[in-house]
C-alpha cells in the first residue's frame, strides 16, 4: 500500500471545490514545508491538479511549473499530475515536458494522463481548442501513440487525423524507459466528465489497453466496485496480445482525508469545515465519499477501499495548512498496511 500528498495549489476555503476547505492563500513556503515533511513521514509522491482556474478566486499556481520546481527540492518522492489534461497540450509538446521532467528528477514522473480533464470555462478563457467531446478519446489515443513514440524513437513520424509530427526528436529520453501511464476514469463520485454508464464505459477501454494505473476520483466503495468491474469487462473484451490484464493494472484513489486521534476532535474540524464551506451540504453524504475519522475510522475506510483492489492513495488532508492530519496518517494508519 503506498500513499501519496496531493499539494495544496489553490485556496478551497468558502470556495465550491472541497479539496482544502481550510486554506484561505496559496503559501509557497508553506507548500515545500509540506512536501519536506510528506518526504521524511514516508509518503510515496506529490501530485499537483492540472488546472489553470480553480479554488477561491479562481487562483491556482499551475502544476507541471510546481512539480519540477519541486523535482530539485525533494530526493525520493515520486512526482506526478492528477488527471493531466491532453486538451490543454499539444501531445508533442507534452513528451517533451514529461521527458524533460523525468530527467531532472532522476526518473520519478508517474505520467497521468487524462482524456476528459480540464474544463471548459478555463479552455475557453485561454483561448484553447479541443474541447469537442465527439472526438475526445479518438484525439486521446493518437496522443498516447505520439508521446510513446517520441520517448522511444529517434526521431518519429506520424499523421493522424487529429495530430502530425514530423521527425520530432526528443532529446534527452525519459530515464524510465518504459514510463508508468496512469488513466483516470470519472469515478461515479466526482471527476471532470458527465457521470454515464457510457461515457466510464469508453473511459474504462482505454485504461483496458493502454493503463499501468487506473486512478478513480472521490467516490464510494459501491461505486468503484462498479467502475472496476467495467475495467475488468473491458479487459476482457480485448484481444490477445492487446490490451492489459486487469490484474497487472495498478488501482488507485484520488480522496479527501480528515484523520483525527478521537471523534470528538473530528467533529471539532468538522464544524470549522462547514462554518467556512455551508454550501458543502450534507456532512454524512461527504463521509460516504471521503475518508473522514479517527484513526480507527479511517483505517476500516482505507481497508474497505484495499479489499476492491486498491492499492495507492492520493490525498487531500482536509486540515491543512495544519500538518497534524498528514502526519497521523503516516504514524499511526500507514504502519497498519506495510
Amino acid at each position: 500500500m503506498q500513499f501519496g500528498f496531493c499539494l495544496p495549489i489553490f485556496a478551497g476555503s468558502g470556495d465550491a471545490h472541497p479539496r482544502t476547505p481550510l486554506l484561505d492563500r496559496v503559501d509557497i513556503d508553506e507548500l515545500e514545508r509540506a512536501v519536506l515533511a510528506a518526504e521524511s513521514l514516508g509518503y510515496a509522491s506529490i501530485w499537483a491538479a492540472d488546472h489553470l482556474i480553480l479554488g477561491r478566486d479562481g487562483l491556482i499556481l499551475e502544476g507541471w511549473t510546481i512539480l519540477a520546481a519541486l523535482a530539485r527540492v525533494t530526493r525520493r518522492l515520486r512526482l506526478g499530475t492528477i488527471h493531466y489534461a491532453n486538451r490543454f497540450r499539444d501531445p508533442a509538446m507534452t513528451a517533451k515536458m514529461a521527458a524533460t521532467l523525468d530527467f531532472i528528477s532522476q526518473g520519478r514522473l508517474d505520467f497521468f494522463f487524462d482524456p476528459y480533464a480540464g474544463t471548459r470555462p478555463e479552455a475557453d478563457a485561454y483561448g484553447l481548442a479541443g474541447f469537442d467531446n465527439d472526438t475526445t478519446l479518438a484525439r486521446f489515443e493518437e496522443a498516447i501513440q505520439i508521446v510513446r513514440r517520441m520517448w522511444t524513437e529517434e526521431a518519429p513520424t506520424f499523421h493522424g487525423a487529429h495530430y502530425a509530427i514530423d521527425q520530432a526528436r526528443c532529446y534527452p529520453q525519459p530515464v524510465q524507459q518504459p514510463m508508468p501511464l496512469w488513466i483516470g476514469t470519472s469515478g461515479g463520485g466526482g471527476g471532470h466528465a458527465p457521470e454515464t454508464r457510457t461515457l466510464v464505459q469508453k473511459q474504462a477501454q482505454i485504461v483496458a489497453r493502454y493503463a499501468d494505473w487506473h486512478n478513480s476520483s472521490p467516490t464510494t466503495v459501491a461505486s468503484l466496485r462498479n467502475v472496476l468491474d467495467l475495467i475488468r469487462q473491458a479487459c476482457d473484451r480485448e484481444p490477445p496480445g492487446r490490451g492489459r490484464d486487469y490484474a497487472a493494472i495498478g488501482k488507485s484513489l484520488e480522496t479527501q482525508v480528515l484523520v483525527t486521534d478521537t471523534a470528538a476532535e473530528a467533529r471539532r474540524i468538522q464544524e470549522q469545515i462547514m462554518a467556512r464551506n455551508p454550501h458543502y451540504g450534507d456532512w454524512e453524504a461527504l463521509s460516504e465519499r471521503f475518508i473522514m475519522g479517527d484513526v480507527d475510522t479511517v483505517t476500516r475506510r482505507l481497508t474497505d477501499y484495499a479489499d476492491l483492489g486498491v492499492s495507492y492513495f492520493m490525498c487531500w488532508f482536509m486540515d491543512y495548512p495544519s500538518l497534524d492530519g498528514m502526519q497521523r496518517l503516516a504514524q499511526k494508519v500507514m504502519p497498519y498496511f506495510a
